[in-house]
């Protein structure tokens, strides 16, 4: 099955897939716009992460080779693919063949007479034919036959047969829809779990994305922490020589020593905070692997949201999109099935039959099949009925198929609109983080100035060395979090994308 062939290779062709994202020099090019970025094409072979630093590209590269869970949910399609053909086996042709012997001897009375006597009578059968059940429920069997009879008191006689039966479901089991009602069941077992792959593949990547830029930021930190202890040390010297010459009181001194302490405090919880990050990343995306120390991948900056990529245009993808969407639809579709065939249970059995058949008889098995076609046959006609005396059992069955249709159809609503409070959550976050990115970028310039001012006010005996610690330590947080603003838009971008369902097809992943 070709769409199980698929499935199959998802893995196998990922490293292709992702191909578009690498990069084939080892100095980064200057961020493009995110929106650019995602879909920029430059084929080239990736080079060891280890060798050059590590993209966003190779991170979730590697997150969909490396993921052994992946691996195993991508088995989950093959498998269910089986299903179809399993279900559709039963409408195949069948062959058959019976032989029997069968030896009586019983007391008969002859009717002229009335004089009673032995009869032993030896019969050998042979049948064997071709039937075949459709999709209508229409079960039709095309058979031969060949019996011969010896008796103590008739002369041996043999028999040839050549019929053709067809029986015909005029309530319970008529129809293509019930008939068909499993196969249809197994093939939206095997949609079902490839939505679910499609949901699976999501989460790792949005989880790998996610823990690759709180690695970035992680990184970033210890940079702008370990320059912020470089210029608290050495504004420590410049006092002390100050302090030297005459120029500031001793008392000063403890001001600068006491930042300096504090910039190291932070250092010291910036470098764990990054051991985190490294375990939780390196966890994703290679778990045997050593994560390189650097990254070469700067967030981009990101654009204003498209006017295009309204609060409705997201949920009308998201509609579309989303696989857990797609899978309650999947899973209401075979409670309608359901529905479907525990109605036809309670139906009661009634069959038409016919069977049309030419018989030949003879002394030996030559001279029957030669006479088949004499005057001999047999035509046979009727109706069969048959309903269970109780039939609780399909009333309530049917009863469950139909509220659970009921349930499925009002939770694929209330999955909807779940969807669309998220997706407006999502939005409305993504909008606040933009904002901040600037905000936060105003802040650290003007906390640039505030310490130009506090160290000028200082130099001329205006302020106080305290007062220059602490305008320093303002400015240390403005360009975190700036930073953090930063990496805050582009995981509120991710949700964004993840709650309207369109981020394999961003990341230019296309699934089964």
């Amino acid at each position: 099955m070709n769409r199980s062939v698929l499935i199959s290779s998802l893995l196998a062709l990922i490293p292709c897939i992702l191909m578009p994202w690498t990069v084939a020099s080892t100095e980064p090019a200057p961020p493009p716009p995110l929106e650019a970025s995602e879909a920029a094409a430059a084929p080239a072979e990736a080079p060891p992460a280890a060798a050059q630093g590590l993209t966003l590209e190779q991170a979730l590269l590697m997150a969909l080779q490396q993921n052994a869970d992946l691996q195993v949910q991508a088995f989950e399609p093959l498998i269910a693919g089986t299903f179809p053909a399993r279900e559709q086996a039963r409408f195949a042709p069948e062959a058959f063949a019976t032989a029997s012997h069968l030896d009586s001897s019983s007391s008969e009375t002859a009717r002229s007479t009335g004089e009673q006597f032995d009869a032993e009578v030896q019969q050998n059968r042979l049948t064997g034919g071709i039937r075949r059940q459709f999709a209508t429920g229409t079960e039709v069997e095309l058979s031969a036959q060949h019996a011969g009879e010896t008796s103590n008191r008739a002369p041996d006689q043999e028999e040839a047969r050549l019929a053709i039966a067809l029986t015909q479901p005029l309530l319970q089991g008529a129809g293509r829809t019930v008939n068909l009602a499993s196969v249809q069941r197994a093939r939206l077992d095997f949609e079902i779990s490839e939505a679910e792959l499609r949901g699976y593949t999501e989460a790792i990547l949005a989880e790998a994305e996610s823990a690759y830029w709180r690695y970035w930021l992680a990184v970033e930190t210890i940079a702008i922490t370990e320059q912020a202890l470089e210029v608290a040390e050495k504004q420590l010297d410049d006092m002390r020589q100050r302090i030297a010459v005459g120029q500031l009181a001793r008392n000063e001194e403890a001001v600068a020593q006491a930042e300096v302490a504090r910039r190291r405090q932070v250092l010291i919880d910036a470098q764990a905070n990054r051991v985190r990050r490294t375990i939780e990343l390196q966890g994703l995306i290679a778990p045997s692997q050593e994560l390189p120390s650097r990254v070469l991948q700067t967030p981009p900056e990101l654009p204003e949201a498209d006017p295009a990529d309204t609060l409705e245009k997201r949920i009308d993808v998201a509609d579309q999109a989303r696989a857990d969407l797609q899978e309650a639809r999947l899973r209401l579709e075979q409670r309608r099935l359901d529905t479907v065939v525990s109605r036809d249970g309670l139906l009661p059995r009634l069959d038409f039959f016919a069977q049309l058949a030419k018989t030949g008889f003879g002394p030996d098995m030559g001279n029957a099949w030669s006479e088949i076609g004499g005057d001999g046959y047999a035509v046979e006609v009727g109706l069969r009925l048959s309903r269970s005396l109780g039939d609780r059992a399909e009333t309530a069955r049917d009863d469950e198929m139909r509220f659970r249709q009921e349930q499925a159809v009002v939770a694929v609503e209330n999955l909807r609109l779940k969807i669309g409070r998220t997706i407006r959550l999502a939005a409305n976050e993504f909008e606040r983080a933009l904002k901040q990115i600037d905000a936060s970028a105003e802040t650290r310039r003007l906390q640039t100035l505030t310490v130009e001012s506090e160290i000028e006010r200082f130099r001329v005996g205006t302020g106080t060395a305290l007062q220059v610690a602490q305008a320093q330590r303002d400015l240390l947080s403005s360009r975190i979090d700036e930073q953090q603003a930063r990496v805050a838009a582009r995981l509120a971008l991710l949700q964004l994308y993840l709650a309207e369902g369109s981020l394999l097809q961003r990341r230019g992943i296309v699934t089964p």
